[in-house]
């Protein structure tokens, strides 16, 4: 965030060059050229930079005992997550195992895979009278 002196500052720096009359292309509309001799270039104006004030370091966490400290209740952490998700695991193999599913009769299985190969069909001469159009088309 630049503060608003130093904003203040920057703006009036880069003001007069916003002027018509001190801009580049204004003053060399004074020049007259000479056919055959290319005019000399000018400087852009220079824009002042202001520099971001600087961000405080952030400090780092307090010492809580030593590495070996957080190393046993990282361990510790990862144990109980194991153990939750081996119970979790071992009651959902449970419902699983209890499950029955139904889908129907026989007849009705050679019904659904019936019409299944119908409407296969179907799709398939549906592209193929679809490529045959576009050709004619082109």
């Amino acid at each position: 965030m630049v503060p608003p002196a130093a904003a203040a500052a920057a703006a009036a720096a880069i003001a007069p060059a916003a002027t018509p009359a001190a801009t580049p292309a204004a003053s060399s509309v004074k020049q007259t050229l000479n056919f055959g001799q290319t005019p000399k270039k000018e400087e852009a104006p220079k824009i002042a930079v202001v520099p971001e004030p600087a961000k405080p370091k952030s400090k780092p966490p307090a010492s809580t005992g030593g590495g070996e400290e957080l190393e046993s209740r990282y361990r510790s952490a990862m144990q109980q997550e194991m153990s939750a998700f081996a119970a979790e695991l071992a009651r959902f193999k449970e419902k699983a195992s209890q499950l029955k599913v139904h889908v129907g009769t026989q007849e009705e299985k050679a019904a659904l895979k019936g019409a299944s190969e119908d409407m296969g069909r179907f799709c398939s001469d549906l592209r193929e009278i679809t490529l045959s159009q576009v050709s004619v088309v082109d």
